[in-house]
């Protein structure tokens, strides 16, 4: 096994992460954070040598703190455990009382310790239980969006991920001791709290979008499902899981009537959280909000000769998405309603996302490619 920078500083502070101690996780931490810049991270379980001195001899309380400390010399190193005799504040290590399996605890250390995190390991009681709880709390509160999440030492995988609303990815690492076949962890990438993985945020999405068909019906607005709503509807026949808003489109050129979109969607709780342009004009975006929080987003299409364009807004800038014209709307069964799309939705489809649109792609923030400034190839450069 390869005998990483990560692996020498922990056998060094004698945590029982590395394979010449005990688990595994070393080599594969190296790698998995790799490039990443931490500023902030966080252990759930501090080791003291009264629970640790039987893996691992003459072990000092707060090894592996001290171990990330070392390995990330600028960041801030946080550690939780309900022992009183477990705290290490030393240096850039602060340490809090903490008991997992308390929702009302964990609340009140993530305020204590308040921010976003880059990195959170549970390494704690190793009860599924807490282990769920845990993740529950901390990563909607605490972890960054673009951070990452492990829980260490798993023994039943399917017990703790069938009950997070969360992409997973279970790591195995069947070289290692194990300490009786728990050699596993489990790594969530991001803060997926307010994407489609969370069921909450899931039935918010489909009460939307049903109720926005409605309002658009009603007031006889021609409208189509577009973006990542066309191609969950079509690749997926569902909502794409790690996407967090919806998008439909219309044609722009009409200032009274996309005030009466305004005006009927807030009317019916969907209040304008932000708007891109100016109404009537090429360009224009609404973004609305649903109890406080992003769920829709209406784009105006505007024709130019055989094709037509959105706008992507960034920092300000607008930015032209082309696309081959939309002379026609047919319909697609999705959510257990008929949703009108473009007629050649397959073309819209490769002009935004690639020829190979059918195969899924996951956004940077959860390990993958995909980012909505850079992805979408019909935007202008």
């Amino acid at each position: 096994m390869v005998q990483t920078e990560l692996c020498k500083i922990a056998a060094k502070w004698g945590t029982d992460k590395v394979p010449s101690i005990g688990h595994s996780y070393t080599p594969y931490y190296h790698e998995l954070l790799k490039g990443k810049t931490v500023r902030r991270m966080l252990e759930i379980g501090i080791g003291y040598p009264e629970l640790m001195e039987e893996y691992s001899p003459g072990y000092i309380t707060g090894a592996s703190l001290f171990m990330w400390e070392e390995y990330f010399p600028e960041a801030e190193i946080y550690g939780l455990d309900n022992n009183p005799q477990a705290m290490v504040n030393k240096g850039r290590i602060r340490s809090l009382l903490c008991d997992q399996g308390s929702e009302v605890s964990l609340h009140k250390a993530a305020s204590e310790l308040g921010g976003r995190m880059d990195l959170i390991i549970d390494d704690g009681s190793h009860n599924p239980e807490h282990q769920v709880l845990s993740a529950k709390v901390l990563i909607p509160l605490l972890l960054d969006p673009k951070g990452i999440y492990v829980i260490e030492d798993v023994r039943a995988p399917n017990q703790v991920t069938c009950q997070l609303p969360y992409k997973c990815e279970v790591q195995e690492f069947p070289e290692g001791t194990g300490y009786g076949g728990n050699d596993r962890l489990i790594i969530i990438r991001g803060n997926q709290s307010q994407t489609f993985y969370n069921p909450v945020r899931r039935q918010a999405a489909y009460n939307g979008l049903l109720l926005a068909k409605r309002l658009l019906e009603g007031l006889g607005v021609e409208f189509w499902l577009c973006a990542g709503t066309l191609l969950g509807a079509v690749r997926e026949k569902d909502l794409i899981a790690h996407v967090s808003d919806l998008d439909l489109g219309t044609w722009a050129g009409r200032p009274e009537q996309e005030e009466g979109i305004r005006q009927a969607f807030e009317e019916n709780g969907l209040r304008v959280s932000n708007e891109f342009g100016v109404q009537g004009q090429p360009g224009h975006e609404y973004a609305f909000s649903l109890d406080g929080t992003h769920l829709l987003d209406i784009f105006f299409f505007t024709r130019e000769g055989d094709r037509c364009w959105s706008a992507l807004w960034v920092d300000g800038v607008c930015k032209k998405g082309w696309f081959p014209l939309i002379t026609n709307l047919s319909t697609l069964e999705f959510l257990g309603e008929k949703f009108p799309v473009p007629a050649n939705y397959e073309d819209i489809l490769i002009a935004e996302y690639g020829k190979d649109w059918r195969t899924p792609e996951l956004p940077l923030e959860m390990g993958g490619t995909w980012h909505w400034e850079t992805g979408p190839r019909c935007v202008e450069r």
